[in-house]
Order: structure tokens, then sequence, then C-alpha cells
């Protein structure tokens, strides 16, 4: 539009009303006025309150190009892609008779398309165009639907990466490290890619994104893709099969120029066997490699068990999200409180404060941590479920009570009440509850109670919670914006039910993990239940190796625990580790020993380092280093294996003392794994000390010219146990077996 001379792009925090102010020149009177554009996407009715909001809000003057210059507004335009009713129309004119406001509805949108931009219409056939504003449209419903940063504050993107995970990358010492990419880069370089993330890694926003970035026309123009975004639990639900689906899209498409991605969030989400879901997408990636037009995205919480992340790796390229780094959540957290600058200090204070030491550096926590910043919140939390406490207490109304405003027999009530709600839906795992189910949770919860309160009133102050709660007016059904809340408020209700005593259930489970991280991170001092668990045996190899990974989790939620149960629990996992280790090097069944013991080694190294690097762990790995040395009763194999996995911790924390008396004390009992162990676990972190210079210079001498050692090092590092016809042909060195030591 030739009077068109400046468009400035307002949608957000910046918005104040306007999606857009235009600058538009005058010839007859030679001067410019201001037209401030509302845009929607969905067809605007009589009753259309955010409308007039946006109408209203316009009236205030506003800054453009970059705060030069403040503008009043002349005129309005409010445009829809879909259609504008009459009654809506007189409405609006009748409300705001003294303001010039001109509407376009798709009709008007599709005469001004062919006129200043005719080419437009090339871009795309109107069959792609209808099937990709359908999936932004279902997009944008679930980001709403799930959107946790307040809605006057605007969208905030936070740019979200993720590192390629080798295959076998966990079992090679000194593995290099990838790059950090985007998914984007991935989707057109791979057919099928697995991204896996903890909780509240923004796995979903970061699909989310890349399929609405698939529903561009130009991308969609330029890579020949267009996505479909479903969840494993949708699948689940179909009636028919996913193949079934996409010759439906193909079909509605009509054009076999295009690929279809194929996006299947939450994978961790439903209660099914880790197994059952892992050969799922593995029979669909095979069922679609034969379909050259498709392409395969999926996401899930980390799946600790070794063999299924070896049968991921099959069939995708295997990724996981980016960590944050501390200046991006930071920067997150000025945007939350309002742009408001955090000072120099404060940011020193929080960068080095106990909480970002814990905390996972996840958008979900930036949120979190920005809405109780926002607030001027006096003292951090020191935990990831602290801050979930205190930021539940924020939405609930708990400070509000502080204030003088609000009820506290309202707190107290919504507070169990969401529990039993959030109880309900895991136990039966539900994504989603109708309203009427909710109700009749209110309803049995007050009759049993005489508390005087009204069941309506509560439901409506319940579904106004919506920082944690959405609602689905249409298909009338409630449903939290993340499934973390699911479970820190079942946690809250464990806790209120039973207090210390609740029942331990399947604390290693990756859909029951959260619940007892959350518990115990209410407990906060939990002896005999971490006593407890410790003590939990796993009932095969692949739940082992979801103990040793993830244990460290639980201590560090129940930091308050006295410390003594804190070191014994480390001593005891350190323990099992070894023991699983050389157990798996010595028995010829189980699925641990197809890998090459060296490969074995690294593979425990790698999850005890990640586990228990935290400086809370130092004093518990000390006291662990002790009692294995004077435990007389462990074999040499045995007690040299524990010693190692400690150490190698304590290197990664660049502990100066990390293996000096495992080489000085035990050198000549030391198994040719542990000895290159010790040498590639320094180099991994870059940690150097007198005990690893010796190995190092021992090492390298005893391989000068000696070809049957050399053969025997390549047996350790590329022979799986099982194909070995003996573990080593040096008694001295012979991997004892344990015998129940």
């Amino acid at each position: 539009m030739h009077a068109i001379t400046e468009v400035n792009y307002t949608q957000g925090n910046r918005e104040v009303g306007a999606d857009f102010v235009l600058t538009k020149y005058d010839d007859l009177l030679m001067s410019e006025d201001y037209v401030g554009v509302i845009v929607k996407s969905v067809s605007i009715k009589q009753n259309h309150e955010d409308v007039r909001r946006q109408i209203r809000e316009c009236e205030q003057p506003r800054p453009i190009e970059g705060g030069k210059k403040a503008i009043h507004l002349t005129e309005i335009w409010i445009i829809t892609s879909k259609d504008i009713t009459r009654n809506a129309k007189d409405s609006i004119h009748h409300e705001y008779k003294n303001t010039r406001i001109k509407f376009f509805d798709c009709e008007k949108l599709t005469q001004l398309i062919d006129r200043y931009y005719p080419a437009y219409w090339d871009f795309a056939n109107i069959k792609i165009n209808k099937y990709l504003q359908k999936q932004i449209d279902f997009i944008n419903q679930l980001d709403q639907q799930h959107a946790l940063v307040p809605a006057g504050v605007g969208k905030l993107d936070i740019p979200q990466h993720i590192i390629k995970i080798p295959k076998d990358a966990k079992r090679k010492f000194r593995s290099k490290q990838p790059k950090p990419t985007t998914l984007h880069e991935e989707i057109i370089k791979n057919r099928f890619v697995f991204v896996e993330g903890g909780m509240g890694s923004g796995k979903s926003e970061l699909v989310r994104s890349a399929a609405k970035k698939l529903c561009d026309q130009q991308y969609t123009e330029d890579f020949k893709k267009v996505p479909y975004f479903t969840t494993y639990r949708e699948l689940q639900n179909l009636d028919t099969p996913l193949i079934s689906v996409i010759n439906e899209i193909e079909q509605e498409l009509n054009d076999d120029t295009k690929e279809i991605v194929i996006f299947i969030d939450g994978l961790d989400e439903t209660q099914d066997d880790a197994s059952q879901k892992v050969n799922f997408i593995c029979s669909l990636a095979k069922e679609l490699s034969e379909k050259l037009n498709t392409k395969l995205v999926v996401t899930s919480r980390t799946i600790h068990q070794e063999k299924l992340q070896e049968q991921i790796g099959k069939y995708f390229d295997h990724f996981e999200v980016s960590e944050l780094s501390h200046s991006a959540i930071i920067s997150f957290v000025e945007r939350l409180c309002n742009n408001v600058k955090v000072s120099s200090k404060f940011r020193s204070d929080l960068e080095n404060s106990p909480l970002m030491r814990a905390l996972p550096r996840t958008p979900l926590s930036a949120i979190l941590l920005g809405r109780l910043l926002s607030e001027n919140v006096k003292e951090l939390p020191s935990t990831l479920p602290e801050l979930y406490s205190k930021y539940t207490e924020l939405v609930l109304g708990r400070w509000d009570l502080q204030k003088g405003n609000g009820s506290e027999k309202e707190y107290e009530t919504i507070n169990r009440i969401v529990g039993s709600v959030a109880g309900h839906m895991l136990e039966h795992d539900l994504e989603n509850l109708s309203l009427s189910e909710v109700t009749a949770i209110f309803k049995d919860y007050l009759s049993q109670r005489r508390t005087g309160q009204d069941p309506e009133a509560l439901i409506n102050s319940f579904l106004r919670k919506t920082e944690i709660i959405g609602y689905d007016e249409e298909k009338r059904t409630i449903f939290f914006k993340h499934k973390t809340f699911k479970e820190f408020f079942y946690a809250t209700l464990k806790f209120q039910q039973t207090g210390l005593g609740a029942p331990i259930h399947e604390p290693f489970n990756i859909f029951w993990h959260g619940v007892e991280y959350f518990y115990l991170g209410i407990v906060r001092d939990a002896p005999e239940r971490i006593e407890q668990i410790s003590k939990i045996m796993p009932k095969d190899e692949m739940e082992e190796l979801v103990k040793l990974s993830s244990f460290s989790d639980l201590l560090l939620a129940a930091y308050q625990t006295p410390y003594k149960v804190i070191e014994a629990a480390v001593s005891h996992a350190m323990l099992d580790t070894a023991r699983l280790f050389l157990n798996s090097c010595t028995n010829q069944t189980g699925w641990l020993n197809h890998i090459p013991e060296l490969q074995l080694l690294c593979l425990f190294t790698y999850h005890m380092r990640k586990a228990y690097s935290y400086d809370f762990f130092l004093p518990a790995l000390h006291e662990a280093k002790i009692q294995t040395e004077l435990d007389t009763n462990l074999s040499d194999a045995t007690r040299n294996a524990t010693l190692f996995f400690i150490d190698s911790v304590l290197a990664e924390l660049n502990d100066k003392n990390a293996f000096i008396s495992l080489v000085e004390n035990h050198e000549n009992s030391l198994h040719w794994a542990i000895k290159l162990g010790i040498e590639f676990t320094s180099k991994d972190s870059d940690f150097v000390n007198s005990a690893t210079k010796k190995i190092a210079k021992k090492t390298a001498k005893a391989m000068r010219g000696n070809i049957n050692l050399h053969k025997y090092i390549l047996e350790l590092q590329d022979t799986p146990i099982n194909k070995r016809k003996d573990l080593s042909t040096n008694t001295s060195t012979k991997l004892e077996p344990i015998n129940g030591a």
C-alpha cells in the first residue's frame, strides 16, 4: 500500500492494544497519521471482549521507532482472516463512536492481496494453505492452553538448542562433545529424530515451535515440508493406525512434492511400560522408512535404561535438549520482571546462590523463578521443589493473605483439593478431567467436612488459577499446564495425608520418579525413607542402571536429611555400581555383557559423574572412600572398582587427592580396565595430579613394544564381554567374581 510508509510490529509485551502500528502519509494534507492494527485469527462476534480491550488500550500514547518518538493513534483497523458479524461491527461502532474504526474480514483481505500482493497466491495451493492453517490453529491452541508466562507480559521466547548424542557416546572416554544445533536444522538433515530432556526442559515448546515454523508459507516452499503435530497419548487413542492418517493427509494435500514431518510429543506422559513405548516408536520408524516422503520427531523425558537407549539409536538420530546458560536464565528473569533491570549485585548473588547450582537450567525453572522475583520475594528457594512450593503458594493465593487479601480457609481447601485432582489424574493416567468430575471431587471433599464453603464459589476460584490450571470451555475439561504441577500437587497430597509415612511407589519408574522427587523435596528431612530407597533391589539390569543414574536427584531433594544418612546412601550407591559392573564383566547372562568391558566402565563412570558431581556430595564421597578402604570383607576387585567410581566423581569436582590412594595403595591389584579408566577419566575431566601422571607413564611404558598387551587392550575396548574367551590371561589382574561380597 503506497500510503503506508512504515510498519512497527508491537505484538507481545509492547502491544498496548495494537499488534502493529502503521505510519500512513496523507498526501492531501502532507502529514502523517498513525493506525493501530488489531489482528485476530478467529471470527469476531458481538461478545469479543478481547477486541474491546485492545481498542481501549489503543487510546494510550505509545513509543515507536525504538522509543525515539511517542505518538497517539488516529485510526484503528480490525483485521481477521475469518469473518466479522454485522452485530459486532454495529456494536463496536456504537460503543466507540468517536473513534475511527475500519474492519477487514477474509473477503476484504482477499481483495487487498489481489491488488497489492498477487504473488502471495504463488506460494502454495489452497489445499496446503487450509491444511497448514488447521495445524497452526491446533498448535496455537496448545500454546495458549499450556502458556506459563502471564498474559500481560506477552510471549517471551527462549532460544533453545539440542545436542546430538552420538551412538555409544556414553561408552567412550574422551568422546568429542558435539556442538549445539537447532531442531529445524536436524529435521532438514535427518529422517527420524528423538529428543529427550529432563522435567521442564522445554521439549513441548521446542517441537511446537518447530512445527509452527514448518507452517510458514515461505518455509514450506523452500524446504517442501509440512507438519502433523500430535502426542503419544492421542496416538494411543486413535481408531486407525498412524499410517492411515498419513495417507489421508497426502490425499488432503494433493501434492506429492511435500514431505510430512510427524511430531509426537510426550512419550513419557502415560503409564505404559517404557519398553512398550520404545517398541512402538521404533516399529513406527521402521514402518515409515518405506514411505520416503515422511519424517518423524519424538520427544520424551530422559530414558535411563541403556538397553532402550540402544534400541532408539538403531532407528533415530538421538538428541538431548541443551541446558540454558546462567546468563540466559537471568536475562529471561529480567524480562519476566517487566524489564526492571536486575542490579549487578543481585545478578552476582543469584549466579552464586545454592539455587543456581542446584536448579536445573531449564525454561520452566526460569519462568517460575522470574514469577517469584517479580513479586519481590525476599528469600530465594534452595532447591527445585522449594521453588515449586513458593510458586504454587503464590498462584493459589497464600501471598495475597499476607497482603490482607483472600481467605486462609479458601487457600487451604483449594490446595488440598488440587492435590486430590492431581492424584486422581495420575493414578488413572488422565491428561484432562471433565468439569463434572472436578465438581464431584470438590463436593465429595466438602461433604465430609464442615468448612461452610460453597462448592460453586470454590470451583470458580479454582478455575481462575490459570498459572497452573487450564480450562477448555468448549470441551468443558480442566488440565494441568505442565506435568510437573500434577506431580508436585500429588506429592503434596501424599504428605498432607500420611506425613513421613507415604508408601514408596516405583521411585525409579520414569512416570512416577517425579512424584517421589517432589515428595522428598517437601519432606526434606527423610532419613528412614532414604535408607529404604537406598536398599530397594532393582528387578533387572535396566532398573539397576536407572537407580544408579537417578538416585542422586532424590538425595538432593531431601537435603535436610541428617548427613550421615546421605553419606551412607552415597557409599551404598558407589558399592552397588561397582558390584553391577563386576557382575556384568563375569556373568555370561544378562544384557550388559554384550558391551565391551572398557565401554561398560565408561558408561557407568558417565552416569556416576553426572549424578554425583555436586559440592553437596563432596563430604559423602570422602566418607565413602574411607569406608571402602576399611571394609575388609571386600575383594580387591570390588574395592578397587568402588574407589575408582568415587575418585572419578572427585576428579570431576577437581579434588586434588582423587586417585592418589587408589594408585599408591592398590596399584599392583588394579585391573587393566581400571588403569585405563583412571587415565581416560582424568583427561575427560582435565584433571592432572601425581597419581594420574604415574598411571599414564607406567601404562605407556608397559605398552611399548608389547604386542600381546596391545591386543588385550583392543579386546577391552572393542570385544563384547560375552564374546571374549578369557577375561584376562594374567591371573594377577583377572577380575574377581563377587560371590556375594
